[in-house]
């Protein structure tokens, strides 16, 4: 059975490569679709496991990204897959799933991660004098799921969905590929017949830089997305994980864009259709994990944007009906809301205070942070998405009544009846 199918359960290794091979392989510009050690197979990794590619610089941890193992294979089997590269000489080679490999890129763990990073062992990165020890990350080492997480908050927003070529999927491409499986389905809830493959043909006449096969795990991808949603998707694309979140983000956003397509209206999916999705179209979550995720993510980029400008920053979100206080010497005080949001950022929802606060401060700016993606394995993460700075003169008209409160007029109670 393929491990997509949820038969194997997911492990995490780190693989470490050595400075010269790291600095070679960012020269040619390298794709992680492939990486290779003599004991891959004696470690236990398998297709399905996630291997993160690290090394030590200077006595700091850096992560070049990610491997998501569809196959490990022998040194011949290697060089008949990947064609025309020089491949490293070793027992086990590792072949990343087709669309989801990411180009390396180095990115260095803060002191705070690397000394929370734990092997299954118990045991985590040993340092002298202050400095990361290469030795206990040599070879092949397994974390635990909480490290694996700290490890995908390293890299974020840096892993794109890719193809083995290296090749990105364009936004207009993925939503593209979504709008066409959507209209199969749709003709599949219909009871209609149609045929896939002239499907996949006419997006390869609209994508040519894509293949067929990948256009099919695409759509097996976005199977699985709605699988995990609990709706129904269509048979004849069998869900396959390890997709990115933002996949799941463009899902999400078809259907709150196409509200009654699940609708009672002979087109029911056969599973229960899951309410979140426009909650999350209007910026709002119902998974308080989640939410709190994308809270953070959103203030970690307005700090990080403010601090950048020169500002020095304060997080007043628990005590002021503004986020952020940022001051900086002869410029005006500014007080900053921050909103993040799944979703494409068209609304979003203020209190009434932070509507008062609006009018009456010329320093309030809005800081929205949209289409941050979520990763729910192993723990809860959110990454990447794309910021907005607004003023209120900017976007006052667009304010909007969701909700009243109805001030009920005052019952007069009835005297006790006399006998």
């Amino acid at each position: 059975m393929p491990f997509w199918d949820g038969a194997f359960m997911t492990r995490y290794f780190t693989a470490y490569w050595k400075n010269d091979s790291w600095t070679r392989e960012l020269q040619r510009g390298a794709t992680l679709n492939h990486t290779a050690a003599n004991n891959f197979r004696s470690k236990g990794v398998a297709p399905g496991d996630v291997v993160y590619i690290v090394t030590v610089l200077k006595g700091e941890l850096y992560v070049g990204g990610k491997i998501v193992v569809e196959r490990v294979v022998s040194q011949k089997q290697a060089e008949e897959a990947i064609l025309g590269e020089n491949l490293w000489n070793a027992v086990d080679h590792l072949i990343a799933v087709p669309g989801a490999t990411a180009p390396l890129r180095p990115i260095q763990a803060s002191s705070s991660v690397a000394r929370r990073i734990l092997f299954t062992t118990g045991k985590g990165l040993l340092y002298r004098k202050g400095k990361i020890d290469e030795q206990t990350l040599r070879g092949v080492r397994e974390l635990t799921p909480e490290s694996a997480g700290l490890l995908n908050e390293v890299i974020g927003g840096n892993t794109r969905i890719t193809e083995s070529t290296g090749s990105d999927w364009s936004l207009r491409e993925v939503r593209e590929t979504i709008a066409s499986y959507f209209e199969m389905l749709s003709r599949e809830l219909r009871g209609e017949s149609y045929v896939k493959a002239e499907y996949n043909r006419r997006l390869r006449q609209s994508l040519p830089t894509r293949s067929k096969q990948s256009i099919e795990f695409k759509f097996a991808n976005i199977s699985a997305v709605l699988d995990q949603m609990n709706l129904r998707f269509i048979n004849g694309f069998k869900p396959r994980g390890n997709f990115q979140s933002s996949l799941r983000t463009e899902v999400e956003r078809y259907l709150a864009d196409h509200v009654g397509f699940f609708g009672p209206t002979g087109e029911a999916p056969a599973k229960a259709p899951d309410t979140t999705k426009l909650m999350i179209a209007a910026g709002l979550e119902s998974d308080p994990r989640v939410r709190r995720a994308v809270e953070l993510r959103a203030m970690a980029m307005a700090e990080e944007h403010y601090r950048n400008l020169g500002y020095s920053v304060a997080d007043r979100s628990n005590t002021e009906s503004f986020d952020l206080l940022c001051e900086k010497a002869d410029t005006p005080t500014l007080h900053v809301e921050v909103k993040g949001t799944r979703g494409a950022g068209e609304s979003v929802f203020v209190t009434v205070n932070e509507v008062k606060l609006a009018e009456n401060f010329e320093g309030w700016v809005l800081f929205v942070v949209d289409s941050i993606s979520v990763e729910m394995a192993p723990i809860v993460t959110a990454t990447g998405g794309q910021m907005r700075i607004l003023k209120f003169a900017e976007v006052k008209g667009g304010l909007r009544p969701s909700v009243y409160r109805l001030e009920l007029p005052k019952v007069r109670k009835k005297s006790a009846a006399r006998d």
